[in-house]
């Protein structure tokens, strides 16, 4: 069984959907420290001139408390839809990128780390990912330790011995270490995969998943989920 993990964000890229999808379980880590202008409440879009953010407010942010200490600003979720609308007009699936989000944005969760549970729960669901999800929190913990030393914990409490990362992950964690605890440790890469973008000559690569949901078909978008690269100790 292969457990992965990475904090809550939203409406994150495709590679990060592609981590879930990989998966047997997967961590919303929710437990971290909130990062100020990062992606845990941002992500962008393809506005009228160019890639924009949309950008959920936060009420008093600060990288002090954890995620999940954290609660929504209110907040015009129908103005936000409405801009999608605009800015997406001429996108092949427009109508159903739309659903999508009015069933993210309508959540009536005000707790920051619940309501972007909830966001991935939703686009797992398009996106025909079957993984489970289980938030870190909900994990007993011990403060005293480290982040790597915490996966190491996870996956001894939920019996795995394989653990998927981000490919950002490859300069914080070594194969060598996970290996000492009896894990094997992989990263996913997403590789660039070109879709038809609203109003560009050029792809723009990395944009959130909302981007590809407005832009591609249902089983178009959960093909891409395969599109990435594992790195393993044999790789390198």
């Amino acid at each position: 069984m292969i457990f992965g993990a990475n904090q809550p964000y939203f409406m994150p890229y495709l590679g990060y959907w592609q981590l879930i999808n990989a998966s047997d379980v997967f961590g919303v880590a929710d437990n971290y420290n909130y990062i100020k202008r990062g992606w845990v409440n941002r992500n962008r879009v393809l506005g009228n001139m160019g890639p924009r953010y949309i950008t959920l407010p936060v009420d008093h942010a600060s990288r002090n408390r954890l995620i999940s200490e954290h609660s929504l600003a209110p907040f015009d979720a129908d103005a936000m839809l409405a801009q999608l609308r605009q800015e997406y007009r001429t996108a092949a699936n427009l109508d159903e990128g739309l659903d999508l989000m009015h069933e993210v944005l309508s959540c009536p969760e005000t707790n920051l780390a619940e309501f972007l549970f909830h966001s991935i729960e939703v686009t797992c669901r398009y996106l025909g990912i079957d993984t489970r999800l289980i938030h870190t929190s909900d994990l007993p913990q011990d403060p005293s330790l480290r982040r790597e030393q915490r996966l190491y914990d996870y996956c001894d409490q939920l019996g795995v011995t394989t653990y998927y990362n981000p490919i950002g992950g490859t300069k914080l964690y070594s194969f060598e270490d996970f290996r000492a605890h009896g894990i094997t440790l992989g990263f996913v890469r997403c590789r660039p995969v070109a879709y038809p973008q609203v109003r560009v000559k050029e792809f723009i690569p990395n944009l959130s998943i909302i981007d590809v949901v407005m832009s591609t078909s249902r089983q178009e978008a959960h093909d891409m989920l395969s599109d990435f690269d594992l790195i393993t100790e044999e790789c390198v």
